[in-house]
C-alpha cells in the first residue's frame, strides 16, 4: 500500500516511467521522495498472494535490472558516482548472496559514502536506525582477516566504527 500528496505529481509532473518496466512503482516511489517524505509503515495493510506467475518472479532480471538502474539514479541524485554492476555487487552485500572479494574494499567504501551523503543531505541530526545496522554489518564485510592484515581495510574499518558510534551517541531520535 502507498499514500502519498497527490500535490507532489501535479507540480513536479511525475508519472511511471516505461523505460523501466517491471520496476514502475520503484521508479515513481523515489522520484516523490525527492519532493517529499517517505516512511514505511510498520504493520502489513495488504495480504500478497505469492505464486509462480507473480511478476517478480516471471520477470525477476528484468525486475532486477531495472531497478538497479533507479539505484543508480538516487545514488547519482546523492553526488554518487556508481556503475549499474557496483549496484548488482551491494545488492548481493545486503541480501546476503556472497561477497566478491575482489570488489569487497570498493564495495563497503562507496556504501559508506551514500550513507553519509544521504545523512548530510536528509537528516544528519537524526539517529536513523536501519542505517546503523548497515554500519555494524559493513564492518563484518571487510572480514577480521583483511581488516588485521590490510592496512586501507583497517583505516576504512576504523572510519565506519567511529561515524557509528558518532551516530549512535549523538544523534538525536
Amino acid at each position: 500500500s502507498v499514500m502519498y500528496r497527490k500535490k507532489i505529481i501535479d507540480d513536479n509532473n511525475l508519472k511511471y516511467d516505461d523505460k523501466y518496466i517491471h520496476a514502475e512503482d520503484f521508479r515513481l516511489m523515489s522520484l516523490i521522495s525527492r519532493y517529499g517524505k517517505i516512511y514505511n509503515v510498520k504493520y502489513p495493510l495488504i495480504k500478497y498472494r505469492k505464486h509462480s506467475t507473480n511478476n517478480s518472479i516471471v520477470n525477476h532480471i528484468a525486475v532486477i535490472n531495472g531497478s538497479a538502474l533507479i539505484v543508480k539514479d538516487n545514488l547519482v541524485n546523492l553526488g554518487i558516482d556508481i556503475s549499474v554492476e557496483q549496484v548488482l555487487r551491494i545488492r548481493d552485500l545486503f541480501c546476503s548472496r556472497g561477497i566478491d572479494t575482489k570488489f569487497v574494499y570498493d564495495d563497503v567504501r562507496s556504501v559508506f559514502q551514500t550513507i553519509k551523503s544521504f545523512k548530510n543531505k536528509y537528516g544528519s541530526g537524526k539517529k536513523n536506525f536501519e542505517i546503523l545496522c548497515t554500519l555494524r554489518r559493513m564492518q563484518k564485510w571487510l572480514g577480521r582477516k583483511n581488516v588485521a592484515l590490510k592496512p586501507r581495510y583497517f583505516f576504512l574499518y576504523m572510519s565506519i566504527r567511529a561515524y557509528y558510534f558518532k551516530e549512535s551517541f549523538f544523534s538525536s531520535n
